[in-house]
């Protein structure tokens, strides 16, 4: 998905990242910035735990929406006998089927009564829910609310406002996301009826009118932040009593309104007041609004305090004397401004503020609510997109952090101490075939926190002994599993992430000697941690918190590294943030002193890559020994470059030498690839062929490289399902996939050009085999012993092996 918005605080790194995987979060803050403009379905500040939250009458309600294998929840929490809020109740929908329904995106509660969105329910139609509280004080669905005679309303419930007899509910999607706002009216029997739908003539296609709103006093706002090539603008509307309608006022004049800073991303209205934001004007602005002679007019320009951008009116509040803009993204945690205004309108004081307790990434101000003395601040990507709540109390003319409410995680259990053998399609509850799971280890057992997720994985054996390892990332850190006796896995430690750097979904390592170095991507100042294995060996009191035995700090963040055990020389490509990026491409790393790595030049293939720049994602590099005899003992570097397969030889590291740029059809994201063993045919994969809609099954491009200057693609191998790919690699005559949803695939490729499918296990059994980059993430299928080690993003780690020795 290519982004629309021109968002000045995007990087490059962030707009590949974009492109390269959809709904993925590349860094919390810009891509989840990016999610609330172009309302993309599974971002933090949208949906996670706290990403939509109301208070009324000592309850208070928070929408929990991300589980995309379930259905959308509303928690109500309600102070205890002890002072602290409790659960007292949850609410889902009565239709609800199990299914990704958002339900819990979008909600507000008026006089006991709470209106809830479900925006994907029967997508794009979407839906809304109304709950009544009860005489015994909990609250029961009474209706769902329909657009009459709207065929497709387009994600209805992305914003609600609920006042007396009155709902506002946007559909943002509506007529080619133009969006629209349907109006209810309560009869005097209590039943919600669609009384009028909202839609201004001067809406433009992609404008998402609706995706922020707010009606009080029978006065309403509603933003659309995208209209006007991205400046935004905002509509009034006051109710006519005579004619029984709501009716579009004169336009409300804004000064010091920038082009391009998507006004209305933001609306609150308390009274004869209001508050819209523009978040991307500069570092972001609001303007205080005063309702007077039946129109609005502009009393104050507010700008964020010390000019820290953010994402500043992600979500706002009128509080009698002080302005509360949220700004999500302040300072990598988020933060609260604060504005006292004197009656007179002149500004008192300004002031922002966050808990120490905050940390990088969690949003903090995506909302909020504040109910006299006590304040609830939802923080929805805490706990790496998990989401919680903040609940505070005045302190003075401060605010101190009391409680926090989160959901715990759920985790499948572990599996250790006799083998699941593969039998009628099953292992346990894993669907396979002709795999066997020897133990699984979830992630909340090799070192994950809540929310913690995995992703690349490598092997080490020592030497001496042949002890075997598995050398696990996680968004935060490495996990070092040792699975000599594989069924009884022994979790040994962690390694943390670089101090200082940010969590980061991309985290890859490799090894070389008994050192493994470890990258991350938009992690900042990450480096490439070198750790030494022969620390695993004895670990006394496992699992224990091991520190990096060195650090190369000549770059700042990297997607991959790339090893050549045979030369010695190491190359992190993708890399971005600081230090010598090469284009993206490699920046190569003699090895000679292992814990002192130097640096040998870069090397960027000219013409490749999104950019052109050479930017590389992943790659290998071998000492040729094939079929090309002009190239023989050559250290030979194939690359997957985003849009092309780049094969270079890069013998002399100052005089890189480009041989080919492969092109193929139907190109999404060439994402990596391996070579076999005869060094003759290269294997790749493309990560967005499938979600793009271009192939309708997992692709596996087949190359015939025995021309090195002139690959050939030979075929492409459709698999058994719609999965989306991710690493590949080869051992002997087999292929080992890690193809996301559908798991660990297993291909038999003793005919190279001609592969097939003998064997997989399916690592996700919650996760259907479609399009997504939800289950396998990578193996290592090299270890002696034949053991083959998978990660699964957020299940765990498996130890697996072929049932069928002749496999």
């Amino acid at each position: 998905m290519v982004p629309e918005h021109p968002f000045a605080t995007l990087s490059p790194t962030s707009y590949r990242k974009i492109n390269e995987r959809f709904v993925m979060k590349a860094t919390y803050a810009c891509v989840a910035a990016l999610g609330l403009l172009l309302s993309i379905p599974t971002l933090a500040i949208a949906q996670n735990f706290g990403g939509a939250m109301a208070y009324e009458d000592g309850q208070l309600f928070v929408g929990q929406t991300s589980q995309s294998s379930e259905s959308g929840t509303v928690y109500v929490y309600a102070r205890g006998t002890d002072g602290t809020w409790t659960e007292v109740q949850r609410l889902q929908a009565s239709d609800r089927d199990g299914s990704d329904d958002r339900f819990g995106r979008a909600l507000d509660v008026n006089g006991g009564t709470l209106i809830v969105g479900a925006t994907t329910k029967e997508a794009p139609l979407g839906a809304a829910y109304v709950f009544e509280k009860g005489d015994d004080g909990l609250w029961v669905q009474t209706q769902r609310l329909a657009a009459d005679g709207e065929s497709e309303t387009g994600s209805l419930g992305r914003a609600i406002a609920v006042d007396g007899n009155w709902a506002f509910v946007s559909a943002a999607g509506y007529d080619e996301s133009k969006g629209a706002v349907f109006v209810y009216e309560r009869a005097a029997a209590g039943e919600w009826g669609l009384h009028s739908r909202l839609m201004p003539d001067s809406l433009e296609a992609g404008t998402l009118f609706g995706l922020a709103l707010d009606m009080e006093g029978g006065k309403a706002i509603i933003g659309a932040q995208l209209q006007d090539q991205n400046s935004g603008a905002i509509y009034a509307y006051a109710y006519n009593a005579e004619n029984n309608s709501w009716d579009l006022q004169d336009d409300v004049t804004l000064n010091g309104l920038q082009e391009g800073g998507s006004l209305g991303a933001g609306v609150a209205i308390s009274g004869d007041r209001a508050l819209v934001s523009a978040p991307f004007a500069g570092t972001g602005s609001a303007f205080l609004l005063e309702y007077s002679n039946d129109s609005w007019s502009q009393t104050r320009l507010l700008s964020p305090v010390d000019g820290r951008p953010g994402f500043f009116g992600a979500h706002l509040g009128l509080y009698e004397s002080e302005i509360w803009v949220g700004a999500p993204f302040t300072n990598g945690s988020g933060a609260i401004f604060r504005y006292h205004i004197d009656e007179d309108g002149a500004l008192r004081t300004a002031d922002w503020f966050v808990p120490d307790s905050v940390e990088p990434g969690s949003q903090f101000g995506t909302r909020f609510v504040r109910a006299g003395d006590e304040l609830f601040v939802g923080a929805a990507a805490a706990d790496f997109g998990l989401g919680s709540v903040l609940v505070m109390a005045r302190d003075g003319d401060g605010w101190t952090e009391t409680q926090q409410l989160f959901l715990e995680q759920q985790q499948m259990d572990a599996i250790t101490g006799a083998e699941v053998r593969c039998e009628d399609g099953t292992a346990g509850s894993f669907e396979c075939e002709g795999v066997d799971m020897v133990s699984f280890l979830p992630v909340g057992d090799i070192g994950g926190k809540r929310g913690v997720s995995l992703n690349d994985i490598w092997g080490w054996t020592h030497e001496e002994t042949g002890r075997e390892f598995a050398l696990v990332g996680r968004v935060d850190g490495m996990s070092f599993v040792e699975i000599t006796n594989p069924a009884n896995p022994i979790y040994l430690g962690d390694l943390p992430k670089t101090e200082g750097s940010m969590s980061a979904s991309w985290r890859d390592m490799k090894v070389y000697r008994d050192y493994v170095y470890v990258v991350a991507d938009g992690a900042g100042n990450h480096g490439v941690q070198i750790f030494d294995l022969n620390e695993l060996l004895d670990v006394p009191g496992a699992p224990v918190t091991f520190s990096e035995t060195a650090r190369y700090d000549g770059i700042a963040s990297a997607h991959n590294i790339v090893i050549n055990e045979e030369s010695g020389f190491a190359y992190t490509v993708g890399n971005s943030m600081g230090g010598e990026v090469c284009g993206g491409g490699s920046h190569i790393l003699d090895l000679t002193n292992p814990l002192e790595p130097t640096f040998a030049g870069c090397f960027g293939h000219e013409g490749t890559g999104n950019a052109g720049t050479g930017y590389t994602h992943d790659g290998m590099c071998i000492q040729y020994d094939g079929p090309d005899s002009e190239h023989i003992g050559k250290e030979i570097c194939f690359s997957a470059n985003e849009n092309a397969i780049s094969v270079a030889d890069l013998t002399d590291k100052q005089n890189p030498i480009t041989l080919a740029a492969a092109e193929y059809p139907n190109v999404g994201y060439a994402h990596q690839g391996w070579i076999t063993e005869d060094h003759r045919y290269y294997y790749s994969n493309d990560e967005t062929d499938e979600t793009g809609g271009t192939v309708d099954r997992t692709r596996t491009l087949v190359w015939d490289v025995s021309d090195l200057d002139d690959p050939v693609l030979v075929t492409e191998f459709m698999g058994t399902t719609g999965a989306s790919d991710h690493n590949l690699y080869v051992r002997g005559n087999f292929m080992y996939q890690s193809n996301y949803a559908a798991g660990l695939r297993i291909l038999d490729i003793s005919d190279p050009a001609n592969p097939v499918e003998v064997a997989h296990f399916d690592t996700a059994p919650d996760v259907t085999n479609t399009p997504g980059f939800g289950g396998s993430w990578s193996n290592y299928p090299f270890f002696q012993s034949g053991t083959i080690i998978v990660t699964s993003r957020n299940e765990g780690l498996f130890l697996l092996k072929k049932s069928q020795t002749e496999l």
